[in-house]
């Protein structure tokens, strides 16, 4: 029998995707980035508390962390569309750059999300940065 995932429509295609991603992560789904739509706020100053973002496939993960300042703190879903699950976590700047990252875990294994994309191992010169002290000098926010 030789099936075809393209000739499946409807609920049929979305019920064949739902199976799919129960064994495995949808890595084009996975997303975050250093803009506002991911940081919250997008230009902080040393001392402000910095909501951090990462989307995921709907149901797709069983857990969440960002990796930053030698910390690894747990993210909740805290909302979700059609395709999408998002997940944040809070963390206080201070003056210094902040390098993280972000991990998942699906079924026992973990995944690494930096600018690198999902991999299973970290490097970290691909973290992502937030450098509030750069703002703090020039006492100037972003637009």
């Amino acid at each position: 029998m030789n099936f075809e995932i393209s000739k499946l429509q409807g609920a049929g295609r979305r019920y064949f995707e739902a199976q799919l991603t129960r064994t495995y992560i949808n890595m084009d789904a996975v997303f975050s980035d250093e803009t506002k739509q991911y940081l919250n706020p997008y230009d902080p100053l040393p001392g402000d508390t910095v909501t951090f973002r990462l989307r995921t496939a709907r149901d797709n993960i069983d857990s969440a962390y960002l990796h930053a300042a030698d910390e690894a703190l747990p993210m909740v879903k805290t909302e979700s569309d059609e395709l999408f699950d998002y997940y944040s976590s809070r963390q206080q700047v201070c003056e210094n750059e902040l390098r993280y990252h972000y991990s998942l875990e699906k079924d026992g294994r973990r995944f690494y999300y930096n600018k690198q994309g999902l991999r299973e191992g970290v490097d970290g010169f691909y973290n992502f940065k937030l450098s509030p002290v750069l703002k703090r000098q020039t006492g100037l926010r972003a637009p």
